[in-house]
């Protein structure tokens, strides 16, 4: 788990989506590979839908060093929880520690 990490989303200079957890971009592409083919293609968050779980599976594979399998598993809630709450216009930050209690809670829930 990355610990000691800021998610950030801000709407880019073309009006896109941007997301980066520190300095480093995250990959829709990559996010993808672990959602599944047959979804969005983009990021997106303030809403419930495609691009928010899409955002939300990328978020939780890089927090999870790559475990799919837990951020598949996990996406729709962690959406529900975070990605579909924040607002569409607005710039946010997302500490991992908030990450981490949250996957730590689910664990629990089994």
């Amino acid at each position: 788990m990355r610990s000691d990490v800021i998610y950030t989303g801000l709407r880019g200079q073309d009006g896109g989506f941007e997301v980066y957890a520190g300095e480093r971009k995250l990959d829709p592409a990559r996010a993808v590979e672990v959602y599944g083919s047959g979804g969005p293609r983009e990021f997106a968050w303030g809403y419930p839908g495609a691009g928010p779980r899409l955002l939300a599976t990328g978020i939780l594979a890089d927090f999870l060093n790559g475990d799919t399998e837990q951020a598949r598993r996990l996406h729709i809630d962690f959406a529900m929880q975070f990605v579909e709450q924040w607002n569409t216009e607005e710039p946010w930050n997302l500490p991992a520690q908030h990450i981490e209690r949250f996957v730590l809670a689910h664990r629990e829930q089994g």
